[in-house]
């Protein structure tokens, strides 16, 4: 997600050994401290407050040992993705809490790295197949 970030702003494309690098951050921190989980009877909000807390703890550690691989630019665009996310969740917690508190099917437990600015289209058609006309 940060080099199509990249991509899209003034700052140099990652090189390989930066990918690298960054892949290795991203899994150590992942690894280090693993996603909450679900469990019977926990209640949406309940959880999703819970991984937004953890997010936003895995998005600092992660910006903190970026810095030492991202040049300035580089670690701008990072911080304008992190942001993002940040609005995102944010806004889906407001829509669950106007939707009375603890609505389930509001609760959506995306990975981090969410892809942003793609759209996917889905299209079919369906055919019916007609009994023979009888006379």
């Amino acid at each position: 997600m940060l080099a199509r970030q990249l991509e899209g702003s003034d700052a140099a494309a990652l090189t390989a050994e930066q990918r690298k690098r960054m892949l290795a951050v991203l899994a150590e921190e992942r690894s280090r401290i693993p996603l909450p989980s679900i469990s019977a009877g926990t209640a949406s909000m309940d959880m999703a407050k819970a991984y937004s807390d953890w997010q936003s703890d895995y998005e600092a550690r992660v910006a903190s040992q970026a810095r030492s691989v991202l040049n300035a630019e580089q670690y701008a665009a990072l911080d304008e993705y992190q942001q993002a996310q940040k609005e995102m969740r944010e806004q889906m917690n407001a829509l669950r809490a106007q939707a009375g508190g603890d609505n389930s099917a509001f609760f959506i437990n995306a990975s981090p790295g969410v892809v942003m600015s793609e759209t996917a289209v889905v299209t079919s058609t369906v055919t019916e197949e007609q009994p023979p006309k009888t006379p």
